[in-house]
């Protein structure tokens, strides 16, 4: 199963629920207000490597993982201030 932090409001959906160990599973989330150029994606504490991103979806490829577990979705969102 899925949880979601940061941002719960702002997502709307995510699939695959579920994939392959050996990584290679495309991954997409439907939300609101992604920041293209300032987000990342973590399934767990594998980084999942962003192939498509707008301020509505993102897609992303997983990482091999070491074995079976749920997954914590982080979508990390990095922004630069000028003083």
């Amino acid at each position: 199963s899925l949880q979601v932090t940061g941002q719960a409001s702002s997502v709307i959906s995510i699939s695959p629920s579920a994939g392959s160990l050996h990584g290679g599973t495309l991954v997409t989330v439907l939300a609101n207000g992604l920041a293209p150029n300032s987000t990342s994606i973590k399934l767990g504490s594998l980084t999942c490597s962003i192939v498509s991103l707008s301020v509505a979806q993102a897609t992303c490829v997983t990482s091999a993982a070491g074995s079976a577990q749920d997954a914590l979705l982080q979508i990390i969102y990095k922004y630069k201030y000028r003083v």
